[in-house]
């Protein structure tokens, strides 16, 4: 587990099978998703929404989290 920030983004290796966005004290806004298989852009998610969760680093690479405001959990399930 590890907690995303405007000022603290976070890269995520391909050896990571799954990787779920949880929104912490309130929503996240501006949220950026690259090199998923489930891309995002300026997205904002919130505590009730599931949209970012189960997502996969596409083969080979890095996915990169970052956000504009708030903060997220980012939990991250290995081989």
């Amino acid at each position: 587990l590890r907690v995303v920030s405007p000022a603290r983004s976070a890269e995520i290796a391909d050896a990571c099978r799954y990787f779920s966005l949880l929104a912490l004290d309130g929503p996240a806004e501006g949220v950026s998703i690259t090199g998923a298989k489930y891309p995002l852009q300026n997205a904002a998610i919130t505590w009730e929404n599931s949209f970012a969760v189960s997502n996969e680093v596409l083969p080979g690479g890095k996915a990169r989290v970052s956000l504009a405001n708030g903060l997220l959990l980012l939990a991250e399930l290995w081989e």
